[in-house]
């Protein structure tokens, strides 16, 4: 058999080839096109995140983040490859990054299996972060003892205070391994909310928000023993902030030097409005628990109004406790105020800040707050 050659009259010829041409035929090598990377998400990110110098070069933007395959044959199928990893991010988002590059790098590694968890008040954009890797983001902050809808009303508000929160929050890893996990018995076998590390805080303190980040379901009486302490504290009305993206107005003042300059400014500020009280103003609102007796009156939204008064409990704290109860914070009669700094608590009402200012704190020898003439209890 031969090949054909056929010619039409525009003269374009087509050469057919027979079935014994085809063993005559030598094949050429060539180099395949390269594969376009392409990772837009990725690159997305990278634009927004350029200080994350190695994740986010312009060679690296662009490759595609997938998980190591399992090179071990006889480890397919292993349970081990389906423990889940928890990652616990710190404030910066380039460590974070080199982290979970390293967790995708582990052969057989399953991202459906990884949570982050996360502070989203120290640390931001960890969600779009963790979409890149397929990771689950989880993010948690510190729940607010009252975070009561009257003394709770600017989540952009932050605090500083000497509690250890109970039903969620963030330590340091290290505060973990150091000091909780070796002493869990002694420190922490109690509910969160009834204290922790009761024989030594090192004058440390938690970092709250005025609402709570977090919400509480009730449980029935047979699983939680309404017991005065339960009761004060989850069987009202709460507040919560269910708003991820709330920004916060006072985030770089809480640092311990920062936060004490913080205050100063405040009670120091045009906007900063004493109440003026007697013991039996009081002691009638703590009875009635509600203020109405106090004709309380916030013409200036987003101000502080500082209550001052020298506390006489030399053992506690019994007159922060009546004025806590007369306000509709957290009160129980055998327990301490929570939400205290240094003799001081902040809460919110109608939009402003409010103060209880005691003689135990150190702003007290301020003008006017020292002139005040109500002692409690």
């Amino acid at each position: 058999m031969y090949s054909i050659l056929l010619c039409g009259e525009v003269q374009y010829c087509f050469k057919f080839l027979t079935r014994r041409d085809f063993s005559s035929v030598s094949g050429r090598v060539i180099m395949p096109d390269p594969k376009v990377m392409q990772n837009d998400a990725r690159s997305k990110f990278c634009e927004q995140h350029s200080h994350i110098s190695d994740f986010c070069s312009v060679d690296q933007r662009n490759v595609p983040l997938k998980p190591a395959i399992l090179t071990n044959r006889q480890l397919v199928g292993s349970a081990m490859f389906m423990t889940p990893i928890m990652v616990i991010a710190g404030e910066s988002l380039s460590t974070l990054t080199l982290t979970l590059e390293t967790i995708l790098s582990q052969p057989g590694i399953q991202p459906r299996y990884v949570v982050v968890v996360y502070n989203p008040e120290v640390i931001k954009d960890v969600t779009q972060l963790c979409q890149l890797f397929g990771f689950n983001a989880k993010a948690t902050t510190e729940k607010e003892y009252y975070s009561f809808p009257n003394v709770s009303s600017r989540a952009d508000l932050v605090y500083r205070v000497e509690d250890f929160p109970g039903q969620a929050f963030t330590i340091r890893m290290a505060t973990y391994m150091k000091e909780l996990k070796p002493n869990m018995k002694q420190c922490c076998n109690k509910r969160g909310w009834e204290g922790w590390l009761e024989l030594g805080r090192w004058e440390r303190e938690m970092v709250v928000p005025d609402v709570s980040r977090v919400l509480r379901r009730p449980l029935g009486s047979d699983l939680e023993p309404v017991t005065p302490l339960i009761h004060a504290l989850f069987h009202r009305l709460r507040a919560t902030n269910l708003e991820m993206t709330s920004p916060l107005s006072n985030a770089d003042t809480l640092t311990s030097d920062r936060y004490e300059s913080h205050l100063l400014e405040l009670l120091n500020s045009s906007h900063a409005h004493v109440i003026s009280l007697t013991k039996e103003d009081i002691n009638a609102c703590a009875l009635n628990e509600s203020t109405t007796n106090l004709k309380l009156v916030f013409d200036d939204k987003q101000s502080v109004y500082v209550v001052p008064y020298m506390e006489l409990d030399m053992t506690g704290f019994g007159g922060m406790k009546i004025l806590c109860r007369c306000f509709g914070l957290f009160y129980d009669d055998h327990s301490s105020p929570r939400g205290l700094h240094r003799g001081l608590l902040r809460f919110s009402m109608e939009g402003n800040e409010v103060i209880f200012l005691s003689n135990r704190n150190q702003h007290f020898a301020m003008s006017p707050y020292n002139t005040t003439t109500l002692s409690l209890p």
